[in-house]
C-alpha cells in the first residue's frame, strides 16, 4: 500500500520514469509526427522521440513493441489500443501466446493499468497464475511484480502472494496455535510469541522464566540454595506441582496464560525479582560458585554416598564443617541462614545442588535468561513510544536478516527469520507446512518493505501492535529523498500513520515534512476530535522542538474530503486502540 496512492496526490514528487528496455510491450499516443517515420510517442509520463515501422494517425494509441539500436528507439506496431476482446486476441497472436480467458483477463490487466511488461515477463506470469488457478489475487501479485521488475520466480510470487492473502499477526498467532501442543519448548515459538502476543506479566511470567531454561533443574536448584524450596522436595515433585502452568503455557497464547495465572495460586510464593537476582548472582560470580562447589564435592561427595547408603546422617563433626562451607556458598543466593538437617534426603538433595552449581552453563547463556527478564520488565514499564520503537526494531530486523549476514553482523540465535529457517530444516509433516507458509509470508514481506529509485525511498512496515495493547497491527510508511548513504532524509519525507483505535476509530496520521517544519493531517470522522487533541498539541510541539522540528500546523479532516477514500484500506491492515505515537 503506498501513501501516494492512498492520498491521491503526490507526497513530494513523482518517481522517475524507468527507462524503454529492449522487447519491452507499451502502449503509447501518438502526439507529432515526423519525417523519416519518426514520431513523438506519448508512454505513461513520459515522452519518446522514437522511429516507426509503420504509418500511424496522429493522437491515435498503439501497442509497441520496444527496439533499441544504436542508441535509437524503434517502435514496432504489434496492435492499435482499442478496448475490444478482439484486439487483445490479436495481442496474444501476435506474441504466440494461447488465447485462454485466463491469458486475455490478465492481458487486459496490465493494459488498462499501463504497465511495460516483455514477452519474457508475460509468459513466466501466465506460467505461475495457470498454477495459482487464475484467481484475482495472484493477478495483483503479478502485475505488481512486473510493474516493480522483480524476478518472476515461484519464490517471489508466492511470498508476495502470502502477504496480500494474510495479515500478520493473524497469521503470526495462526501458527503458534497450530504448534503450541506439540512444539510448545521450541525457543522460535517463544520468540514469535514475544513479537506478536502481549507481555506475560506477574504469576505467568515467572513460571514461563522457570520452565523456558533448557535445563530445568538449574533454577530448581538455584531456588532450593536461596531457601525458597524445601530440601524435602526433589525434582519430580517441583515439576509435578507445576503441572497446571506447564500444560498452560503449551497450550496457551500469552494473554489466555496471563488470564489463567490471574485465577490461579503459583505452588510457590516466587516471585520475578528474585529469579532475576539469583540470575545476576550466578552472572557475576560463575567461576566463584563452579570453584566451591568442586571443592566441597571433592571433599565430602564420598561420605554423603556413604552416609545415605547407609540411611545415616554424617559424622556430628563431619556435619558441621559440611553445613559451614555449604552456607558460605549459599550465602551467595540468599541473605538469610541456609537450614540444613542431618538427614540422608537432606543431604542427598545438596549433593544435587552442588553438581549444577559445578556444571554451570556458559556466562553466554546465563547473560540471554537475564536479557529474556529486562527486555520483558522494559516493555512492560517503558511509554509507548519505546514500545513501538522495540516493535519497529524488531519488525527491521525480521526482514533484514539477508543483509545482516552480508554485512557479518547476523546472529542466528536471536534473529527470528533465522531460528525460523532452521526450525524449517529440522521440520516435517504439517509443522513444515505452517512454517513454508510463515517464511513465504516472511518472504513478501521483505519484498514490500523497500521501494527505491535514483533519488527517493519508499519504506512500508507492518508493526505487530497487540504487544502493545492495541488488537491489530500498525502500519507505517515513509517516503522522501535519499541520503547519501541510501536513508531517508529527515529533513524532506512524508509518514503516514494507519490506525483503527478503541475510541477514535479510524484514523489516519498524514505527516509532512520539508526543511524540517512539520504539517499534520488527521484523517477522523470522529466529533470533536479537535477539542480531545488540543490538550496534546503542547506536548507534540515541545517533543519536535527537542529534536529539532518545528511544528508548523495540525489539520483535521473527516474521510469525506479525501480525494481517495482510505477506509478500505484501514480496513485491511490495521485496528487497535487509543495509542500516543
Amino acid at each position: 500500500m503506498n501513501p501516494l496512492q492512498i492520498f491521491g496526490k503526490p507526497a513530494m514528487k513523482t518517481m522517475p520514469a524507468s527507462p524503454l528496455r529492449n522487447g519491452q510491450i507499451i502502449q503509447g499516443k501518438v502526439m507529432k509526427l515526423f519525417p523519416n517515420q519518426r514520431a513523438e510517442i506519448q508512454i505513461g509520463g513520459q515522452k519518446v522521440i522514437a522511429k516507426l515501422d509503420a504509418s500511424l494517425t496522429l493522437h491515435r494509441s498503439y501497442h509497441f513493441q520496444v527496439q533499441i539500436k544504436g542508441g535509437i528507439i524503434y517502435l514496432h506496431v504489434l496492435a492499435e489500443q482499442q478496448k475490444k476482446t478482439n484486439d487483445l486476441l490479436h495481442l496474444l497472436h501476435s506474441l504466440r501466446l494461447k488465447s485462454t480467458k485466463t491469458n486475455v483477463a490478465f492481458m487486459k490487466l496490465l493494459l488498462e493499468r499501463l504497465i511495460p511488461f516483455d514477452r519474457g515477463q508475460l509468459v513466466q506470469a501466465l506460467s505461475l497464475l495457470e498454477g495459482a488457478s487464475g484467481n484475482e489475487k495472484a493477478m495483483e501479485v503479478l502485475v505488481y511484480m512486473i510493474k516493480n521488475r522483480l524476478p518472476m520466480s515461484e519464490i517471489v510470487f508466492q511470498g508476495l502472494l502470502a502477504k496480500t492473502n494474510y495479515r500478520q499477526t493473524e497469521l503470526f498467532q495462526s501458527f503458534l496455535t497450530s504448534v503450541r501442543s506439540n512444539s510448545g519448548d521450541h525457543p522460535a515459538v517463544q520468540r514469535l510469541a514475544d513479537f506478536v502476543e502481549p507481555p506475560l506479566n506477574g504469576k505467568a511470567a515467572v513460571a514461563k522464566e522457570l520452565f523456558s531454561v533448557e535445563n530445568t533443574r538449574l533454577p530448581f536448584h538455584l531456588l532450593q540454595a536461596a531457601g525458597k524450596i524445601p530440601l524435602s522436595f526433589n525434582f519430580g515433585q517441583w515439576k509435578e506441582s507445576w503441572q497446571p502452568f506447564l500444560s498452560a503455557m503449551k497450550n496457551m497464547t500469552n494473554s489466555e496464560l496471563n488470564q489463567f495465572a490471574k485465577v490461579n495460586h503459583l505452588p510457590f510464593p516466587i516471585e520475578m525479582k528474585e529469579i532475576e537476582y539469583i540470575w545476576k548472582t550466578v552472572y557475576k560470580h560463575q567461576a566463584l560458585l563452579r570453584k566451591e562447589a568442586g571443592e566441597i564435592l571433592e571433599q565430602w561427595e564420598g561420605k554423603i554416598n556413604a552416609a545415605v547408603l547407609k540411611g545415616k546422617g554424617l559424622d556430628k563433626n563431619e556435619f558441621a564443617a559440611f553445613v559451614v562451607r555449604v552456607r558460605k556458598l549459599f550465602n551467595h543466593f540468599t541473605g538469610t541462614q541456609f537450614v540444613l538437617a542431618n538427614r540422608p534426603v537432606d543431604l542427598k538433595q545438596v549433593a544435587e545442588i552442588l553438581h549444577t552449581l559445578y556444571d554451570i552453563p556458559s556466562g553466554e547463556k546465563i547473560e540471554k535468561f537475564l536479557t529474556s527478564i529486562r527486555e520483558r520488565n522494559l516493555f512492560l514499564s517503558d511509554l509507548p513510544k519505546e514500545q513501538l520503537l522495540h516493535q519497529i526494531r524488531q519488525t527491521i530486523s525480521m526482514i533484514t536478516y539477508e543483509q545482516q549476514i552480508a554485512k557479518g553482523e547476523a546472529d542466528p540465535a536471536a534473529n527470528m527469520k533465522a531460528m525460523l529457517l532452521q526450525w524449517l530444516n529440522e521440520s516435517t509433516g504439517q509443522t513444515k507446512e505452517h512454517l513454508t507458509r510463515l517464511l513465504q509470508f516472511v518472504h513478501g514481506v521483505q519484498l514490500q518493505s523497500v521501494r527505491e529509485a535514483d533519488s527517493f525511498i519508499h519504506v512500508q512496515l507492518q508493526i505487530p501492535a497487540e504487544r502493545m495493547g492495541l488488537n491489530k497491527d500498525v502500519t507505517l510508511e515513509m517516503e522522501g529523498r535519499k541520503t547519501k548513504d541510501g536513508g531517508l532524509n529527515p529533513d524532506y519525507c512524508r509518514i503516514l500513520f494507519l490506525l483503527d483505535l478503541k475510541f477514535l476509530h479510524e484514523t489516519a496520521i498524514d505527516v509532512m515534512v520539508q526543511k524540517r517544519s512539520v504539517s499534520m493531517t488527521v484523517y477522523n470522522d470522529t466529533e470533536n476530535i479537535q477539542t480531545y487533541a488540543a490538550t496534546l498539541k503542547p506536548l507534540l510541539k515541545t517533543r519536535l522542538e527537542e529534536l529539532n522540528y518545528k511544528l508548523s500546523q495540525i489539520n483535521f479532516k473527516p474521510f469525506a474530503e479525501r480525494e481517495k477514500p482510505i477506509k478500505e484500506e484501514i480496513d485491511k491492515t490495521v485496528h487497535g486502540v487509543d495509542y500516543r505515537i
